[in-house]
């Protein structure tokens, strides 16, 4: 018994200081309390604020994926209508390259023609100019002839009018 009176008395003394610590811990644990319940109204605003983003978010996530859609309908119209023009152009193209091609046989057929032609043109002017020079010679030569025979008779005649006269 005197054991549990011991440990009685000590344990109140122990109770005793620890009560009159009480006003200090009473103190803090207000103060605790207190801040407790300050950081636990800014987290309730944090959370609002949280919610408000979050909301915002969904928000942006929504129109951007609306902006996406969107522009991913501009951009595959926009390349079907580029296509579209290419397809246009080869097309275009393909018809120029026949028209080209029917205008180049074309020329090659003029220029055949025209070839043709200048050599006949010129055959004829060569032939032209033979037959010009033979004429040209055998006038010459038959005007020559001409003149020659009439010279002799004139000579002729000119010594029989020179022998008659001197007779």
């Amino acid at each position: 018994m005197r054991k549990l009176i011991f440990i009685f008395l000590i344990s109140q003394s122990l109770i005793a200081f620890g009560q009159e610590g009480n006003k200090d811990l009473d103190r803090r644990i207000s103060t605790f309390e207190s801040r407790t319940l300050t950081l636990a109204e800014e987290i309730d605003k944090l959370k609002g604020e949280l919610k408000k983003v979050s909301s915002e978010n969904n928000k942006l996530k929504s129109s951007l994926r609306r902006a996406n859609d969107s522009l991913t309908s501009v951009v595959s119209r926009s390349l079907e209508v580029q296509a579209q023009n290419e397809r246009a152009m080869n097309l275009a193209l393909d018809s120029f390259k026949v028209k080209f091609e029917v205008q180049n046989k074309t020329v090659e057929a003029v220029q055949a023609n025209l070839d043709e032609k200048f050599r006949n043109q010129l055959m004829i002017y060569i032939l032209s100019l033979a037959v010009f020079v033979v004429v040209v010679m055998v006038v010459s030569k038959a005007a020559v002839s001409k003149g020659l025979k009439q010279g002799i008779s004139n000579w002729n005649h000119f010594q029989e009018h020179i022998l008659k006269n001197n007779k």
